[in-house]
């Protein structure tokens, strides 16, 4: 290839790479900005624990679960509509067994989510169920791990939308419309966080470090 044809074809390249990186560039200083001021939505720990049901110590009747082939890696209690549970957790999966009886805590199904939703709301909202959740949202990868779950919307003036867990029928997530929209305008830009190509967090792996190599090449043929 002559040097003539050598520079052209560096030129183009490091023109049409700076285009796409320098829009990319706009893209990722702005929703920067925003994300100064507004994150992804999340439930507040604080607000989470102010508003876990009381356990009575009297219902609790039974020791927790053993078995002689697990190690338990944490054991802690909670409530389910009333009654209290025990949480066991082992080699990274977690059960749930009735304190006052010994069961096993079965599948928290659509109708025990409302319920659940609108208990931990205070009982004055109207909730309904939205969809069962296989797989995350827009905005519960942080809980993914926790799926399947329910979400819930809220007929209130903020957009509410609860997400509990079909395990345990924990409230893991909590946004509202505002909260989405800066979500989307921050986050989910910035981290290029795309539900159907954050699923994939292979490709979405690829799509990162193909664009920062892009933009190295870019920086490259400049200085050349």
């Amino acid at each position: 290839m002559s040097g003539h044809r050598t520079a052209r074809v560096l030129v183009y390249s490091h023109r049409w790479l700076g285009i796409a990186g320098g829009l990319l560039f706009i893209v990722w200083f702005v929703s920067g900005i925003v994300m100064m001021y507004a994150r992804m939505p999340a439930l507040d720990p604080v607000e989470r624990l102010g508003r876990l049901p009381a356990i009575a110590p009297a219902s609790i009747r039974v020791p927790p679960p053993a078995a002689a082939d697990v190690t338990l890696s944490a054991i802690s209690l909670s409530s389910l509509e009333g009654r209290p549970v025990y949480r066991l957790s082992s080699g990274g999966r977690t059960r749930f067994a009735f304190a006052d009886t010994g069961g096993e805590v079965p599948a928290v199904d659509a109708d025990q989510a409302v319920r659940i939703g609108r208990a931990f709301l205070g009982g004055h909202v109207p909730v309904r169920h939205d969809a069962r959740l296989l797989d995350s949202d827009q905005w519960t990868f942080g809980v993914r791990r926790q799926m399947p779950m329910h979400r819930l919307i809220v007929d209130d003036a903020a957009g509410t939308r609860l997400y509990v867990t079909e395990n345990g029928g924990d409230v893991v997530m909590k946004s509202t419309a505002p909260g989405r929209r800066w979500g989307w305008l921050g986050a989910v830009l910035h981290w290029i966080y795309f539900t159907s190509l954050r699923r994939n967090a292979g490709l979405w792996n690829e799509v990162i470090i193909w664009s920062s190599l892009a933009g190295t090449v870019m920086c490259l043929f400049g200085l050349v």
